[in-house]
């Protein structure tokens, strides 16, 4: 039984970082804390060990429909890896209950953030640069890859929750083209704070190894899925989904 959910939730991971961009971490932290009975801390580093293959998968996918813009995942994603290290360390003196609390409550605020916001430029989501050459803030950036870095070392998420709706609301990159950006940066700042969290012994590799086998899968169904959505749906089926997470964090044991 225990394989058999590891089997699902690695296809249901991967086909939600396909079509929404997350890393994963959003669907996997809880179902390792809930169904798996990992503790917190093993939940987010195990995470983060999983997000590496299904990232690399999504991103791979995304490439080749012309929707990620490297130097701009790139910025993202070298500022990340510093930003994985200090989240990580930061676990060491945070408990398990603060941990899941601060991970529901992330994941509300930025449900919110994406729900309130007003249509955006037409002009700009339906955009179709096949050279994606995007100018983009580089101080921005670099804050959001550093934000983004420590909340993925703090709460083993990929990120996308928060790079997404910045890079959507702040550097005015089209929802699609934000996506499969963000993946590229998710699998740096994975490296990171995987490496990390492997180090403190903090991570089930054999179920993590059969969760990240199946995400693959998942995640290029889930790519695929996104020519069937409007950049409009995208962000609300975004937004939605995590505040069914977050209130899970937040009310569950």
């Amino acid at each position: 039984m225990l394989w058999i959910n590891g089997l699902i939730a690695g296809l249901v991971m991967g086909f939600l970082s396909g079509l929404l961009g997350i890393g994963g971490g959003t669907v996997i932290v809880p179902a390792l804390y809930y169904i798996f009975h990992l503790t917190m801390k093993q939940a987010i580093g195990t995470s983060l060990f999983v997000i590496l293959f299904a990232s690399l998968s999504g991103f791979i996918a995304h490439h080749r429909k012309g929707q990620v813009n490297l130097k701009l995942g790139l910025t993202l994603g070298i500022a990340g890896m510093a930003g994985a290290q200090l989240g990580g360390f930061s676990t060491s003196i945070i408990s398990d209950l603060w941990l899941k609390i601060l991970f529901g409550i992330l994941l509300l605020f930025c449900a919110i953030q994406m729900l309130v916001k007003k249509e955006g430029n037409k002009k700009l989501e339906n955009s179709n640069d096949k050279k994606n050459s995007l100018h983009f803030n580089f101080p921005k950036s670099i804050a959001i890859g550093l934000g983004a870095g420590y909340l993925s070392g703090l709460l083993g998420v990929g990120g996308a929750f928060v790079m997404i709706p910045a890079m959507h609301i702040i550097l005015k990159v089209p929802m699609k083209l934000a996506i499969g950006t963000s993946l590229i940066a998710i699998f740096l700042k994975g490296i990171s704070a995987s490496g990390y969290y492997l180090w403190r012994k903090e991570v089930a590799i054999s179920l993590g190894l059969v969760i990240a086998v199946t995400s693959i899968i998942g995640a290029q169904f889930g790519a695929r899925a996104t020519l069937h959505f409007s950049a409009d749906k995208l962000r609300k089926m975004f937004a939605w989904f995590l505040v069914a997470i977050g209130i899970l964090m937040l009310i569950k044991k």
